[in-house]
């Protein structure tokens, strides 16, 4: 189960309080309720915009119905990125579990909230390393990010930032079985080496919404804006060293990478080029497209006009 649910927020409405309740079981409990009205209420009028009351109350009827009875709710943890507050928990369905993430505005406004697939409740390849979750901005722009640390860190240590390849990628760059960048920052962990690694902007904002936050599609808005983003919020992590931070290209994310380190504020130590392309782009495209005919059982050719 792949959901991923963008809820607008803002101030809770008093009157529907209950004493003592947290802010983020309020939200919780408006949801299981289909309250989308009470939901709505909450939005400002930006997020107000993209959405409806009708489409907020039905919100939770579909994740039961996709995957089946809530069992269990786990505990709240909390975790905070600049002035983003995100607290976050997870919740185990009759078919799969899920984490449930809340992502609160410096004026304890909620931005937005995400359910996510949950991960394995124990993980053999964490050993060595500590995770935490936390969220990048860029502009409008919100990226649920993992800052992986090596467990026996002694001081600041050196950092990487994952850019991911083509396509609508998360974080761990998932392909079928295969979690390139969790592997990877895994085992750099445990080499004590640090590392950033977030959400693609076409993953979290699908379609129309990936224009609307954006303004423009190219390679700036897709990869480039938010790798410098990811750059400039490595730099203030108490962890990391700043002069030892460093870019780790993926395929479309190393043809990229110079043009990451040339944009940052305070350029890195250094680029790491993985699968860079090694022919100009329009050749490469037109390989690409050839190669998906000849699977396709169609004429090479007509991929030509296409690139």
């Amino acid at each position: 189960m792949a959901a991923l649910l963008l809820l607008p927020a803002a101030g809770l409405r008093a009157q529907e309080a209950v004493p003592g309740e947290r802010r983020s079981d309020r939200l919780f409990r408006w949801l299981q309720q289909g309250r989308g009205d009470s939901l709505y209420a909450a939005a400002d009028s930006t997020l107000r915009a993209r959405t409806a009351p009708v489409l907020l109350s039905g919100m939770y009827r579909q994740l039961e119905t996709a995957c089946g009875p809530l069992r269990q709710a786990g505990p709240w943890s909390v975790q905070r990125a600049g002035a983003l507050t995100v607290e976050e928990r997870r919740l185990s369905f009759e078919r799969a579990a899920l984490t449930l993430r809340f992502v609160y505005d410096a004026a304890g406004r909620l931005s937005g909230f995400f359910a996510l697939p949950a991960a394995p409740a124990a993980q053999a390849d964490t050993a060595g390393c500590i995770e935490r979750d936390t969220v990048l901005t860029c502009g409008p722009v919100r990226l649920p990010a993992t800052l992986c640390l090596p467990a026996r860190r002694t001081g600041r240590v050196p950092l990487v930032v994952f850019v991911h390849g083509s396509g609508p990628n998360d974080r761990d760059e998932t392909l079928g079985p295969n979690k390139l960048f969790r592997s990877m920052a895994r085992a750099l962990a445990r080499g004590g080496v640090a590392s950033l690694r977030y959400d693609k902007r076409t993953y979290v904002y699908r379609g129309e919404r990936f224009v609307e936050v954006s303004g423009r599609t190219d390679y700036d808005t897709e990869t480039v804006d938010d790798a410098v983003a990811a750059l400039a919020l490595a730099r203030t992590l108490p962890e990391a060293a700043p002069d030892s931070l460093y870019v780790v290209g993926h395929s479309l994310g190393a043809a990229l990478a110079p043009r990451v380190a040339a944009r940052a504020a305070v350029p890195p130590a250094g680029i790491v080029l993985l699968a860079a392309p090694a022919r100009p782009f329009e050749e490469s495209l037109r390989s690409q497209l050839h190669y998906i005919a000849r699977l396709q059982g169609t004429d090479p050719s007509q991929a030509d006009s296409t690139a």
